[in-house]
């Protein structure tokens, strides 16, 4: 019974009660004879998507798995704990080198941990603080410094070590604290910030998100506007990842800062290293000055080996987006628009590079060892990342989504859908993003398409499946795009349920001339039919094609039989002269980016 008094019964190690009382004991020692206390906070960045993707027993798994490291790392001199959640706390007595400690914890976890046959990557955000052998410190003092030091690291990126200093900001999740220690009092009053506890009566923590308040303004705003003061208007300033041969095969972090007529939006990029493996962006939109609502905060990260160079980065693109019809054939009236990404222009800019070389750096490996490419970061991945960020936080103007409030005021409904690579449906935190930002926003699932090709489920699909099966939980719809082309489209179909199917264009431009090929299209949509799910053909280039697909019961098209790929000034003039204005409050945007 005592065990169980004072132990994590998942993992073994100390719970939250045996560690505040080794605390209290600790603290009245260092009072008694003068030994320092230093204390260590860990918290598992997004822990919530292993429970949602892999369900609860493989996030089981994953904490006993993060303990046993821990407990293996510090041995037995320390106190470890499980706190509640994936919230870790270590505790040692006497003059230790506590910032090596935890940057040694900080590499026990950078090894992959395999659960069902998976690597899951531990991204750790940890805290440190030292009571020193004299001063007024309590042990709720001691513990809040560490909390403060943890989310230091989260508003950081996550995956670091933080020590505590006494002008940290207080973050939301802390700021119901009654009683917060001497170091923060004062700049939490000068802040205007009220100090709470974010645990709830059983001591679980109720949230770890990053702080949207408090941090001092980026140097990469003050860069970015120094680049507007010298008239850039509008571009963007992406790291490029290239294969083995040299060529452009993703842009991971990207740089908007743009410029709107009506209302001055800024996007800025400010990317740091981590190691020389690892390279996270974070995307920090101010928004419209009316709108008051705070930092959305962004991040994506490139699978390790995949550091773009200094050089990449001197490479400034804009990308404008041109828009194709999507035709509802059963009432003759547009449905979507789905854009296409086009590359205009590919400048290098001295100003911009020079930003770039100073935020940027490391010894680069970009081989991809003749895999393909987009396997392991398409265009996809950040830009569908891109798309449903803005779409959610409602920025303006960001790609296509830049846009969609202008037709919306228009009276025009929207139905947004975005792509995912195969890199999006392994992230732990896709379900979870998801889900915080359309509730965070007051986006209805029902907007949001997401659009998977059969080709994503070839390297893990059991662990795609369920992150698919968690997504239509949300009320997600979910589209298989470029059926027919993929790995074994029926069996995909039985074992897992999609609301539209979009047959590739390969079908659908032999429909003329292969005899099977007519075949496979009557079927598909007889196959779709009876699942309840649209049917999209790709590809239409002309009429008697259209006809063909009519006549066989396809009831979505899209393809330049409708209209050519048209910029976004041009797209609401083409939509009020062929869609009936009865019609117009049922257009939907679908982007569709390659």
């Amino acid at each position: 019974m005592a065990r169980e008094a004072f132990h994590d019964h998942l993992t073994g190690l100390a719970n939250r009660a045996q560690f505040l009382d080794a605390l209290e004991r600790a603290m009245g020692r260092r009072h008694r004879n003068g030994e320092p206390v230093a204390v260590l906070c860990l918290d598992l960045d997004n822990f919530k998507a292993v429970n949602d993707a892999l369900g609860h027993p493989a996030g089981d798994e994953l904490l006993i798995r993060v303990a046993g490291r821990l407990k293996s790392r510090l041995g037995d001199t320390w106190t470890v704990a499980r706190l509640g959640g994936d919230e870790f706390a270590a505790l040692f007595e006497g003059h230790v080198d506590a910032l090596a400690a935890a940057n040694s914890v900080l590499d026990a976890l950078r090894t992959a941990i395999v659960i069902e046959g998976v690597q899951q990557l531990v991204r750790p955000s940890i805290g440190l603080t030292v009571a020193a052998s004299k001063g007024d410190q309590t042990a709720d003092d001691l513990l809040l410094n560490a909390d403060l030091a943890m989310y230091a690291a989260k508003r950081d990126g996550g995956a670091c070590v933080r020590s505590f200093v006494p002008d940290l900001p207080v973050p939301w999740e802390l700021q119901q604290l009654t009683d917060p220690p001497a170091g923060q009092r004062d700049s939490a009053a000068a802040s205007g910030g009220v100090a709470m506890d974010s645990r709830s009566s059983d001591g679980q923590d109720s949230g770890n998100e990053p702080s949207r308040g408090g941090a001092r303004t980026p140097p990469a705003i003050w860069a970015g506007l120094g680049l507007l003061a010298l008239g850039v208007a509008a571009f963007t300033l992406s790291t490029v990842v290239r294969d083995h041969a040299g060529r452009i095969v993703a842009f991971d972090g990207v740089l908007y800062s743009m410029l709107n007529i009506s209302a001055a939006a800024f996007v800025f990029f400010r990317a740091f290293t981590v190691r020389a493996d690892r390279l996270s962006c974070l995307l920090i939109g101010a928004g419209m000055a009316s709108s008051a609502a705070g930092d959305v905060v962004y991040a994506t990260r490139v699978p390790e080996g995949l550091m773009p160079s200094v050089a990449d980065v001197l490479y400034l693109a804009f990308y404008p987006l041109v828009y194709a019809g999507m035709v509802l054939m059963m009432r003759e009236r547009l449905k979507r628009v789905p854009p296409a990404l086009r590359l205009d222009a590919l400048i290098c800019g001295l100003t911009l590079g020079a930003l770039s070389a100073a935020i940027v750096t490391g010894p680069i490996d970009a081989a991809l060892q003749g895999e393909p490419a987009a396997v392991y970061v398409g265009l996809a991945y950040p830009v569908g990342d891109l798309l449903l960020l803005a779409l959610t936080a409602g920025m303006l103007p960001i790609l296509a989504l830049g846009h969609v409030q202008d037709w919306r005021s228009k009276g025009v409904r929207m139905t947004v859908a975005v792509n995912l690579s195969m890199v999006n449906l392994l992230d732990l935190d896709l379900v979870d993003t998801i889900d915080r930002l359309l509730t965070a926003h007051r986006v209805s699932p029902e907007q949001l398409i997401l659009e998977i090709t059969e080709g994503t489920f070839a390297n893990d699909w059991s662990r795609s499946r369920k992150t698919v099966f968690a997504l239509r939980r949300l009320g997600v719809r979910i589209s298989l795009d470029d059926y027919g082309t993929g790995w074994s489209s029926l069996a995909r179909l039985q074992d897992m349920s999609v609301d539209e199917l979009k047959l590739d264009r390969v079908f659908v431009s032999r429909l003329a001339e292969d005899p099977r090929s007519i075949a496979i299209v009557r079927s598909t949509v007889a196959l779709a039919h009876s699942l309840g799910a649209d049917l999209v053909a790709e590809g239409v280039e002309d009429e008697a094609t259209l006809q063909a697909l009519r006549r066989y019961g396809c009831n979505l098209t899209q393809g330049y039989v409708h209209t050519p790929p048209l910029p976004a000034d041009e797209l609401l003039e083409w939509t009020n002269r062929c869609t009936p204005a009865a019609s117009m409050s049922d257009l939907a945007l679908h982007p569709d980016l390659r």
